[in-house]
């Protein structure tokens, strides 16, 4: 048994800059036409998700979705023209817009500026820590599927979570490797009385939090990141020290999610070694189990 020494969660794990009350951009630099939608690979997404800053809580948050084909194609039509870059304006990214492409994959900009934001960015290369304007289609896109969700309320496991991550990946600098950004927050209990379990999902990491509903509560979490084989278990009040129980022997939630739904997991080996499971539905389609537990595919493909 080993005890986490507790820090701070900076705001450095998501990649935000300082935020001001002012958008005023930095000094200019020569402007440049790009082609967004092309060079940050956003062409032939099939959705968008928009994941919410939340500066109490454990990073980007799921806050809305859009599925409409129509919307979709529109939103990337907006941005598959000459863009001019300016410098980065004075604000974090409010939302980071996913743009995923059938079978999972995804490319991610942040929307920068308010809840309705006026400037796009994004971490490739040719953004030469530049910001575009947004053009006025994907501003009326984000605006209605925002308006359109629920707002995000706080629970309490966010600051949990925020805590945990932060003080895994200082006690094993590997996970730094696995960027942790925007999570998908599941209440696994609705409606039941006396206990609570949230899990949060991200694209690297799983990580549960259940208490009961009591003076004194006492957090149990457990943390998943599957592509670096790790997995870890502890137990601590909010805002202490964490005292790890376990580092071996849990469950693969993505192995569970498909076997409950009546599916067949099936573990295989890749050329390089590796080993990774796969989720085989009925009709003879499969699907990395990951991306089916993040819901990024189904049985025949969709």
């Amino acid at each position: 048994m080993r005890t986490l020494v507790r820090c701070s969660v900076v705001l450095a794990l998501l990649a935000v800059v300082a935020c001001t009350t002012s958008p005023e951009p930095t000094a200019t630099l020569t402007p440049t036409g790009v082609n967004i939608a092309e060079l940050a690979g956003l062409t032939g997404a099939t959705r968008i998700e928009l994941y919410e800053l939340t500066p109490d809580g454990p990073g980007y948050l799921l806050r809305a979705t859009i599925t409409s084909p129509d919307t979709v194609d529109r939103t990337v039509e907006a941005l598959d023209a000459p863009a001019e870059l300016t410098g980065r304006v004075r604000c974090p990214s409010q939302y980071h817009a996913h743009f995923v492409h059938p079978g999972g994959s995804r490319a991610i900009v942040g929307l920068v500026c308010g809840d309705q934001p006026e400037f796009i960015r994004g971490g490739q290369e040719f953004w030469q820590n530049q910001d575009a304007a947004l053009p006025e289609a994907v501003v009326a896109a984000v605006a209605d599927a925002i308006n359109g969700a629920p707002a995000l309320e706080s629970v309490v496991s966010d600051a949990v979570v925020q805590q945990v991550v932060s003080d895994v990946v200082q006690e094993n600098p590997e996970l730094e490797a696995y960027a942790v950004y925007d999570w998908r927050r599941m209440d696994r209990t609705p409606g039941l009385v006396g206990a609570t379990n949230y899990m949060y999902a991200s694209t690297e990491w799983v990580v549960t939090v259940a208490w009961a509903v009591v003076r004194e509560i006492e957090f149990e979490v457990s943390v998943v990141v599957p592509s670096a084989g790790f997995v870890w278990e502890g137990r601590g009040p909010l805002g202490a020290v964490l005292v790890e129980t376990s580092r071996a022997g849990l469950p693969n939630p993505a192995a569970i999610s498909c076997l409950d739904k009546g599916y067949r997991y099936e573990t295989r080996t890749a050329a390089d070694g590796g080993q990774y499971g796969m989720c085989i539905f009925p009709d003879g389609s499969e699907c990395d189990a990951w991306t089916f537990f993040r819901g990024e595919c189904s049985p025949g493909g969709r």
